[in-house]
Parts: C-alpha cells; structure tokens; sequence
C-alpha cells in the first residue's frame, strides 16, 4: 500500500445465514484498515474491539446502521486518538 491510498482491509459481518451454511448478508462494518490481527465483538453488538500492530481500537455503531461510526485507539493504556466516521 502506498502512502496516501486507502487500505483494502475491512471487517465484514456476516448474517442470514442459509441452509447450506452461507452467509446471505455481508455487513461492512469498517473498512481502510491496516492489517487487523484479531476481533474482539462486544455482548452490546455494538462495539468491536480490534487489535492493529501496537494499537488496540475501540469501534462502536452509535447510530444503530450496522457500521463503525466512532473508533478510539488505546495506545500505551492511554485513549491517544478519536476517529469519527
């Protein structure tokens, strides 16, 4: 990826899942990551904690659409920055 390009990486959801066991729905609830390494989904369904080299981000859907409207990066135990889709 070069500077200044968009990231292909996303967390999807999926759902409706059919008979066969494919997923009928695919959510993309963040996308322009750069290399997530785990997935944390919170009880709430509305918060994914997410683990990104050195910073642990906190996303959340506060307007109930299914996708990340407001991160938070935890950086050395500290909330060092907000991101607001």
């Amino acid at each position: 990826m070069k500077d200044g390009q968009p990231s292909r990486d996303a967390l999807k959801i999926l759902g409706d899942f059919q008979a066969d066991g494919r997923a009928a729905k695919v959510t993309t609830f963040a996308d322009n990551l750069n290399i997530p390494i785990g997935v944390l989904p919170v009880a709430d369904g509305e918060q994914r904690h997410r683990l990104q080299h050195s910073d642990l981000w906190r996303m959340s859907d506060t307007q109930g659409t299914g996708k990340a409207d407001n991160a938070i990066c935890y950086t050395a135990n500290t909330a060092s920055a907000t991101r607001t889709a």
